[in-house]
């Protein structure tokens, strides 16, 4: 009998019709790396032109309020407390749109509702891995990552999506609390909280069958070949992603059951064309239209609609 792989948790980036890598945030936290890009976009879109954005401030944040808003002076100081990390998450994430996304409007009003909008997102989505104790959340290890994304951002950068979906990487700034080899159980198929709690640059691998039978252990990256159940799990510097096709059989004895098939392996991420459910089977880490496609500023930068 063959089981059919768990439902990926929530830091494995979730699909929609577009695969923005700030939208990666937002699944994880304030993005999505894999929003899949479809009809909408962030308030203040337009159909075509530049952003208009104006010089970055030293800091990285938006020019002209650099210094005076909380969530830059949480940056300048060197750390980001857990109730500023939406704030400055959400500023770096408008300032993309507004510098990098052809199809944003940079009006004051579309800044603000921008703003508004993804720090609800982040509030809602990664405030419970940030609270969570299990994670480690490390206010100095926050504000390099801030400054990483608003370095990306005053250039366009698009290997934002690689930074988005590292361990070492937007997940950086959860430092983890369980050593190596560790037990890291999911409460739920929910608990990201849980995959980040392994000490970096370790993840935590989950098994199991249902929410009642889940474990996790705290392990490196996964290479290929190795058996996997989320994206996380597998190297991104190997360019890997979680194939749930080529299942790993396992064994559960608490009820008798034998060789289900509760993991996938971890292999190649898919080239330009392939078609995808989540940003991070691809090489491009955008999957558009169900389709992985080449990078672009729209496609990293765009964001979704509130």
């Amino acid at each position: 009998m063959t089981a059919r792989p768990l439902r990926p948790l929530r830091p494995t980036v979730a699909t929609t019709t577009r695969s923005a890598t700030v939208g990666w945030l937002v699944t994880l936290a304030l993005y999505a790396g894999c929003v899949d890009t479809g009809a909408t976009t962030s308030p203040g879109a337009r159909s075509s032109g530049g952003s208009g954005a104006a010089p970055a401030s030293p800091t990285g944040g938006t020019g002209g309020r650099a210094g005076g808003d909380p969530a830059s002076q949480s940056l300048a100081s060197g750390v980001i407390s857990p109730d500023r990390i939406c704030a400055a998450l959400a500023q770096a994430a408008c300032e993309g749109a507004k510098r990098c996304c052809s199809t944003f409007t940079p009006t004051d009003a579309a800044i603000a509702d921008c703003t508004s909008a993804q720090t609800a997102r982040c509030q809602t989505q990664m405030m419970p891995l940030v609270s969570d104790p299990r994670s480690g959340y490390d206010a100095h290890a926050a504000a390099t990552v801030v400054a990483s994304f608003n370095a990306s951002v005053a250039t366009c950068d698009l290997r934002l999506v690689e930074f988005a979906s590292a361990r070492d990487g937007l997940l950086g700034m959860f430092a983890g609390t369980v050593a190596s080899a560790g037990a890291c159980p999911p409460a739920d198929l929910n608990d990201g909280a849980a995959v980040v709690s392994c000490a970096t640059p370790g993840i935590c691998h989950i098994a199991g069958v249902g929410n009642a039978r889940l474990t996790g252990t705290c392990g490196s990256l996964r290479p290929a070949a190795d058996p996997c159940l989320l994206d996380t799990e597998c190297d991104p510097a190997r360019s890997l992603r979680c194939d749930f096709n080529s299942p790993v059989p396992g064994t559960i004895s608490s009820r008798g059951e034998e060789a289900l098939g509760l993991h996938g392996h971890c292999v190649a991420r898919l080239a330009d064309g392939a078609a995808c459910a989540r940003a991070t089977e691809c090489s491009s880490l955008v999957c558009e239209n169900k389709h992985c496609v080449p990078r672009t500023p729209d496609r990293v930068y765009c964001l979704p609609a509130s």
